[in-house]
């Protein structure tokens, strides 16, 4: 039997750095980005952010590899800021 979400799970903050540091990859605790998002996805933790780091992931220009405009990876990006549930499950 699968481990079910804690009723109230943890809240973590990222800001647009967090972001495009998991986007880039190319950080040595991309492993704990893709852990903390992956218990986002399970429903461990909730990921919350702003407004203004919203339009930052994806409007403004970054430095670094990911650009906004890379159109390709977009839907990729808006993902990140939707509720895991809408996600498709692996199977």
């Amino acid at each position: 039997m699968a481990d079910k979400p804690p009723p109230n799970p943890t809240r973590i903050y990222w800001d647009s750095c967090i972001y495009l540091d998991f986007l880039n990859g190319d950080k040595p605790y991309q492993e704990a980005l893709q852990h903390m998002i992956q218990d986002w996805k399970d429903g461990k933790t909730t990921l919350i952010t702003s407004a203004l780091t919203i339009a930052e992931v994806l409007y403004v220009k970054c430095e670094g590899k990911l650009r906004s405009e890379d159109e390709t990876r977009r839907p990729e990006i808006e993902a990140l800021f939707e509720p895991p549930a809408t996600h498709p499950q692996p199977n």
